[in-house]
């Protein structure tokens, strides 16, 4: 489905999730929803396409965004490690 307002497609937490952890997400943030205590999640991949998922309770929210960081920073680890090995297998 298409947000045509915004060109933002929705998205599941689980996919995002899975974006996240092979580190085709640039950036993340949270955004307010209609109803009090709630949130979504909007993500910009490497690739420019925006993807935003449905309105979460603000503790699932919060385990999302923790999953979120993770999962980058820890994708962007590993790539980096790899791109060591490469340099010493090289030299």
């Amino acid at each position: 489905m298409v947000d045509y307002y915004s060109q933002r497609e929705s998205i599941h937490v689980a996919h995002l999730e899975g974006l996240a952890s092979t580190g085709m997400i640039k950036q993340f943030k949270v955004e307010d929803c209609e109803h009090p205590g709630m949130g979504r999640i909007v993500a910009e991949l490497v690739d420019g396409r925006t993807y935003v998922t449905k309105c979460i309770d603000s503790r699932g929210l919060k385990k999302v965004v923790m999953y979120l960081q993770y999962a980058s920073n820890l994708s962007r680890l590993i790539v980096e490690g790899i791109a060591e090995e490469e340099r010493e297998e090289q030299g």
